[in-house]
């Protein structure tokens, strides 16, 4: 499909949103001024609980979701490599919303397990970081350098390098897991 086509979509979107809750746009590769259009309309989704965003995300979007869309408990930006540490911390902001989040693929396997670790401690209601590789290493990080003894909620994480320190980690901080290695 046509820029003009996405640009389109992305018009829509911008005036008829205010109500939207879902919003699921795998498979439309927003760029440039369809992109810029589309993170316009996010702005004006208030009601947006769950966003799939994959492959087109980047930190400009994400923390426009942080800001505009308080009431968000999805994110999935799977396959982002523009999702940086920036746009981790910009997430803090739904804090008290967020519960699933999807940082897979690609982007997922740039981002350092600290900073996993400090979107994981600043996010109480999460209970699944799908698809990064190392969350489990992230956990491990979380107890040992940040000293987290209180167990989180997550229940559904990936980690490719189980070893027994992170083991150990895990059945600390995440006694309800289920572990994809």
């Amino acid at each position: 499909m046509s820029e003009g086509h996405y640009e389109n979509i992305a018009r829509h979107l911008k005036s008829n949103c205010s109500t939207i809750e879902y919003l699921n746009v795998r498979g439309i590769w927003f760029r440039e001024k369809s992109l810029a259009m589309f993170v316009e309309a996010l702005r004006r989704m208030p009601k947006l609980q769950q966003l799939y965003v994959p492959y087109i995300a980047d930190d400009h979007m994400v923390e426009t979701v942080a800001r505009k869309c308080a009431h968000l408990k999805v994110l999935d930006t799977s396959g982002c490599v523009e999702v940086t540490e920036d746009g981790l911390k910009a997430l803090r902001g739904l804090s008290g919303s967020l519960q699933v989040v999807n940082l897979g693929g690609q982007g997922g396997s740039d981002l350092e397990p600290e900073y996993i670790a400090m979107l994981i401690n600043s996010l109480p209601k999460l209970v699944s970081l799908g698809g990064y590789p190392w969350t489990g290493e992230a956990i491990h990080i979380l107890a040992s350098k940040l000293g987290r003894t209180q167990p989180t909620k997550l229940k559904y994480l990936h980690e490719r390098n189980l070893s027994a320190e992170v083991l150990q980690s895990l059945q600390l901080l995440c006694p309800g897991k289920k572990v994809r290695t």
